[in-house]
């Protein structure tokens, strides 16, 4: 199985991924998923997303999916022995 974790700007890239990408790739047993790159703004007690123009921005996002998709994949790992 193929995972492929797409990160995204906003809600338009993430429609995209979620409306055009997925079917595409769904096709040849491809999973995907979008996640939205989190800002340093705050809109009430939520991170903001989206609007990400800074790259310390994306790269301690990067860094946080990294580390997500790293333990996930030890879980599935653990799953099949």
């Amino acid at each position: 199985m193929i995972r492929l974790n797409i990160i995204v700007e906003g809600d338009a890239e993430e429609r995209f991924v979620n409306e055009v990408l997925s079917p595409h790739f769904g096709g040849f047993g491809i999973t995907t998923s979008a996640s939205k790159v989190v800002t340093s703004g705050r809109r009430g007690n939520a991170a903001a997303q989206g609007g990400g123009r800074r790259y310390g921005h994306w790269k301690d996002d990067l860094i946080l999916q990294r580390e997500i998709c790293s333990r996930k994949m030890g879980a599935l790992a653990e799953e099949n022995m």
